[in-house]
Parts: structure tokens; C-alpha cells; sequence
């Protein structure tokens, strides 16, 4: 009897820690999808970024100037 209560108990703690290692895998699978989520939105945002710069450096100042007259002159 006693030895069917050893393996009973044993069995109940193999179980426990198959759950709980179970759990830190999923726990570190999620991290680790939220890090490349994160990861690829900074990507898109750097390469917009980088659009916008290139578009910004590329006018001169000319056009620039000519663009805020039209812009924000007194009309009257």
C-alpha cells in the first residue's frame, strides 16, 4: 500500500513540473513574439523615417522658401 502511495505521489509531482516547465515555454514564446512585434514596427518606422529625410534633404531651399510664400502670404 505504502508503495502504491510513493509512486501515486511521484507520478502527481512529475505531472506538476510538466505543467510548470509548460508554462515557462509558453511565457518565453510570447516574450519573445512581442520583442520581434516590437522589433519590426521600430523597422517600418526607421524606414519611413528615412523617406521622409530623404525627401526633406532632397528640396533646396529655394523651393522651400517658395512654398511657404504661396502658403502664408497676407492675401490683401
Amino acid at each position: 500500500m505504502k508503495k502504491y502511495l510513493m509512486i501515486l505521489v511521484a507520478i502527481c509531482i512529475a505531472i506538476f513540473f510538466v505543467y510548470w516547465a509548460g508554462v515557462r515555454v509558453g511565457v518565453e514564446k510570447c516574450s519573445s513574439n512581442a520583442l520581434l512585434n516590437s522589433a519590426r514596427v521600430q523597422s517600418q518606422i526607421i524606414m519611413l523615417k528615412r523617406d521622409v529625410d530623404a525627401e526633406t534633404f532632397s528640396r533646396g531651399v529655394g523651393d522651400i522658401r517658395h512654398i511657404l510664400r504661396e502658403r502664408y502670404t497676407i492675401a490683401e
